[in-house]
């Protein structure tokens, strides 16, 4: 099999008079790639299919956690250094706990007695305030006394 070139910029032609690397892949050849390929992706979506469709929960369940903990954070800076400075009011500081939000958290706040390490009903002391903040069935909570 030999290569003959007629004239310049001409495409060289085989002794059997197809064109030189223009033979390509037939019908056939393509549609049996195309079905294996779609087999295989269908097989890959079947096995992988809830790593694709969930793969944003542990995303938005970390901007959670994070911003429960922003909130607290924030929270019991401020405390400290109303506590440092003599100026906690637990009246004041349970009145502004919404301020302390960060994104869309829940804050609830209650005064809270203790008999025997158990938590008990409020006595009326406000020795204890337990600030509860939440987010998604998510909860941290943190004592703060005077």
């Amino acid at each position: 099999m030999s290569i003959t070139l007629k004239s310049p910029g001409v495409i060289p032609f085989l002794n059997d008079g197809k064109p030189f690397g223009r033979e390509g892949f037939t019908l056939i050849e393509v549609i049996v790639v195309i079905i294996l390929s779609s087999i295989v992706g269908s097989l890959l979506i079947t096995y992988m299919g809830t790593g694709f469709t969930k793969s944003s929960e542990p995303l938005s369940e970390l901007n959670d956690n994070h911003e429960l903990v922003r909130t607290i954070e924030t929270m019991n800076s401020d405390y400290r250094l109303k506590i440092e400075q003599g100026t906690f009011n637990p009246d004041s500081f349970k009145a502004n706990l919404s301020s302390y939000a960060v994104g869309n958290v829940q804050i609830v706040g209650a005064y809270v007695s203790f008999s025997g390490g158990v938590e008990v009903s409020h006595d009326g002391s406000k020795r204890f305030l337990k600030v509860t903040v939440g987010k998604n069935n998510k909860t941290i909570i943190t004592l703060l006394s005077n």
